[in-house]
């Protein structure tokens, strides 16, 4: 391909046609003798192929290419197909017929759709971003948000691509905006808010951006580019700066002073099997480039150092020198791991959909994570892995706890007042619930409500929602319908979505969880030591049975175990309220011709026993499953019910749970999970399953003793409004909250009793107001929260994953005045999800 300046490709199209010409005349000369195929495949291979190169570049120009393409077809066919072969010719894609044409053209259209779309909308934002091209010329992207009324959801996408050739003053930026809104067809009062890099010519006092549009639209809200602002309050300084600046000019010096160099590092590092062949460049525009190349450098710097060692140069030893610092390498060890802490907030940050709420939130939460950070400095370290390598865990880092109160107050004065204020942000946040609740007069509408409350009973009724009564728990003579909610609660259909699509990475962490004794071990071993009228949203009510689902991993199960007269054990207490939520998952697996049995630990005890192939027997029945429904709890057993579950944990029948699975899910478990890398290590290959599960965490913090633990009680004891201290019980009522935290924590803050407790972060969900359906309780119109909850069933066979499902939803609501309770305490009462 020959260029020219002016890149009218004249000299290439001379060129291109005399080549062209060349070869035709040749063939032709020879045309008498060859066959119309061979003609054919001469003209593809010397002529076609060579006016088929880059011909996108032809794009506008003069078809100079079809002209000569059409001589072709002259010379080298006659007769009667000349004008029929002249036709086809012409319709090859080529100068201003090519792909990149037809890919204008469908740009063109996209446009067009966007532009009707963003007509119907009321409200826009725009974002603004930018970037300067190679040849010096600032290019201005602009990105819309909208709601498009056709497909019911909000629409991200690109709006336009300005350049600007000039000054790039807020004047200009302004008439550049003004016009691409123009051609677009968008009405700037449509325009209600705009998030810009925050540069003086966006935001400063006069003559800018942000201001002129303001005299325009007064009323239009603006704001700096959130992950802008986090990536400046990253910024470094002194030595910390000194340190950086001297890492990226080793990698320079490796990697780009010297191709040769390079060569000889690459094979050095496949030589001597490093973990990866290559270092990484910086790249200061790339948001996650300065902590991807240190996590490299870091992971490779040992055999950098010995590559070096072998360089004559000065430049060599003195690098050499610089990695043989102790005191250097570990600021570059601390910087690895805070800069991975940050990388890990800006990929959370990124992404579409997600909406300014989402992102100050992400932002709160890890202002709370750096206060957790500075105490884990001067403790384990366990969020500074590489830190506690570098220096064995044997000194303080009073400079580093410098660096993250900077870091801190970076963050409190960035988002510590950000323009749309937090009560903006929550009714923001909250609007689909307040848009779904159940209309006013609906519920204030007595006569309606006492209607509707006699249909409901008798519909719970109907549909086998059932307990035992409390007074007769051993009898189904007497039986109540379970409480539950007379409304649906409106439950956002994203958040729903996010929690059913996490479940079977849940099951996933769970199993290997289970199956990774050192893990359990080394997480548990010091605490078990210590220790109406709205019809048309019925479409929004999702069916649910998880009852069928826990069934079908049972029927697998037992399908696996390899005997037809084996049975199912349903391990039970003597007392059962709850005993028709056990029937449905029988009345499930006897449909499938699966034997049922229901014991408890007492039958277990004095009628079961094992053969020499360890299979489990009780009452002359083999045992293929055995399915817990009690021993949940250590309040659960005897004497004789610890040897029965030995028994049972070393028979060959499947547990549902076993012993390890069950203590993969304590609350100490959970508490190890949130910590950074733990997750990484049940998912090495898989970084999307562990951010889609760390998404669902709340913050959680150990009692243990020893000075992390004494800040957390401090913490705790101080705002004990913003916690919730858990002990290790499943099960409603036992979760500790507001001042009653003070009272436990004082009362065990001296002692290793606070061990056995957890504190996590108080969860605050939005109030909707409903009624409670109880059996003997006067109806009465509560402001009520809930809790969703997802049931999830895996088989696993050897190491093989059989079955992985999510199999229901449980959606249960308590009133607001309850701080704690489940559904078996009578506090929480069952619940419907309405997506919103």
């Amino acid at each position: 391909l020959t260029l020219d300046p002016a890149l009218t490709y004249t000299q290439h199209i001379t060129t291109l046609t005399r080549t062209c010409r060349f070869f035709l005349s040749n063939i032709h000369r020879i045309r008498p003798f060859l066959a119309d195929y061979a003609t054919q495949l001469l003209d593809q291979s010397l002529v076609l192929s060579r006016l088929d190169y880059c011909n996108a570049l032809l794009v506008g120009l003069p078809a100079t290419t079809t002209e000569c393409m059409n001589e072709i077809a002259i010379a080298l066919f006659e007769g009667t197909q000349k004008d029929d072969i002249i036709q086809k010719i012409n319709q090859i894609s080529l100068s201003d017929s090519t792909a990149v044409k037809r890919t204008e053209v469908l740009a063109e259209d996209l446009l067009d759709q966007i532009k009707s779309a963003i007509k119907k909308a009321k409200c826009i934002s725009l974002a603004l971003d930018e970037s300067t091209d190679k040849t010096d010329n600032t290019q201005r992207l602009v990105f819309v948000r909208f709601f498009d009324e056709e497909k019911g959801e909000f629409c991200e996408d690109v709006l336009g691509l300005t350049a600007l050739h000039g000054h790039t003053r807020g004047d200009d930026i302004y008439e550049a905006l003004i016009q691409m809104l123009r051609d677009r067809e968008i009405d700037l009062k449509h325009v209600i808010s705009i998030a810009t890099d925050g540069a003086p010519c966006m935001t400063g006092r006069e003559r800018v951006l942000v201001a002129r549009l303001r005299a325009h639209h007064p009323d239009l809200i603006a704001y700096h580019c959130i992950i802008h602002q986090m990536v400046l309050c990253a910024s470094l300084e002194e030595k910390y700066a000194e340190v950086m600046t001297t890492v990226m000019r080793l990698v320079n010096f490796l990697r780009a002073s010297s191709a040769l160099q390079h060569r000889l590092l690459r094979s050095f590092l496949t030589e001597v099997n490093a973990e990866f062949d290559d270092l990484l460049l910086h790249n200061n525009v790339r948001w996650l480039s300065k902590g991807k190349v240190l996590e490299r450098f870091w992971t490779l710097r040992k055999e950098l150092e010995t590559f070096l060692l072998d360089q004559k140069s000065a430049k060599a030893k003195q690098f050499v020198d610089f990695m043989q610092n102790e005191e250097k390498m570990e600021i570059v060890a601390f910087l690895s791991d805070i800069t991975s802490h940050l990388n890990d907030l800006n990929m959370k940050l990124q992404g579409k959909n997600n909406t300014v709420c989402n992102l100050t939130s992400v932002v709160c939460a890890f202002q709370k994570k750096l206060e957790l950070f500075k105490c884990d400095l001067q403790q384990d370290l366990l969020h500074f892995p590489k830190l506690l390598n570098q220096t064995a865990g044997t000194h303080h880092h009073h400079n580093h706890a410098e660096f993250l109160d900077k870091l801190i107050k970076n963050f409190q004065t960035r988002f510590g007042d950000f323009p749309l204020g937090k009560q903006v942000l929550l009714c923001m946040e909250t609007r689909f619930l307040v848009m779904a609740s159940v209309p006013e007069d609906v519920l204030m509408n007595e006569a309606l409500i006492e209607d509707l409350q006699k249909l409901a009973k008798d519909t719970a009724l109907l549909q086998g929602i059932l307990m035992r009564t409390k007074e007769t728990p051993n009898s189904s003579e007497v039986v109540s319908y379970a409480a539950f909610t007379l409304f649906p609660s409106p439950v956002p259909r994203s958040l729903f979505e996010q929690a059913r699509q996490v479940q079977t990475h849940f099951n996933l962490l769970v199993d290997r969880i289970s199956q990774d004794a050192e893990f359990l071990e080394q997480a548990l071993a010091r605490h078990i030591l210590k220790v109406a009228g709205r019809v048309e949203e019925q479409k929004n009510i999702l069916d649910n049975n998880p009852a069928a689902g826990s069934a079908k991993a049972i029927a697998k199960s037992w399908e696996l175990y390899g005997s037809e007269q084996a049975v199912v054990m349903f391990l039970v207490e003597d007392d059962e309220i709850n005993i028709y939520d056990h029937r449905c998952v029988e009345n499930e697996l006897w449909s499938r011709n699966i034997t049922i049995i229901r014991r408890d630990f007492n039958d277990v005890s004095k009628r079961a026993s094992l053969d020499q192939n360890k299979r489990l027997f009780i009452d002359g029945k083999e045992v293929a499953i055995v399915y817990f429904r009690s021993g949940l709890m250590p309040q659960d057993y005897t004497e004789q019910g610890w040897e029965a579950r030995l028994m049972m944990e070393r028979s060959r029948a499947v547990k549902c749970p076993d012993i390890s699975t069950h203590l993969a899910g304590t609350k100490k478990v959970q508490q190890e999970m949130s910590r950074p890398g733990v997750l990484e290590r049940f998912f090495p290959d898989d970084p999307k399953a562990v951010a889609q599960i760390r998404a669902t965490f709340a913050g959680l913090y150990s009692l243990d003793m020893g000075e992390e633990g004494d800040r957390t009680v401090a913490m705790a004891i101080a705002n004990p409004d913003h916690f919730v201290l858990k002990p290790q019980r499943e099960g409603g009522g036992n979760n500790i909250y507001g001042e009653d935290i003070c009272q436990v924590l004082e009362s065990v803050k001296e002692n290793s009793e606070r061990c056995a407790y957890i504190l996590m972060d108080k969860i605050r969900p939005q109030p909707v107001r409903n009624y409670l359906l109880r059996s003997g309780s006067p109806l009465k119109l509560s402001t009520c929260l809930s809790e969703l909850g997802m049931f999830g069933a895996y088989v696993r066979q050897g190491k093989g994953m059989v079955l992985n499902e999510c199999t229901g939803h449980l959606l249960r609501t308590k009133s607001a005045e309850h701080s704690d309770g489940g559904l078996t305490t009578g506090v929480a009462v069952l619940d419907n999800p309405l997506l919103v």
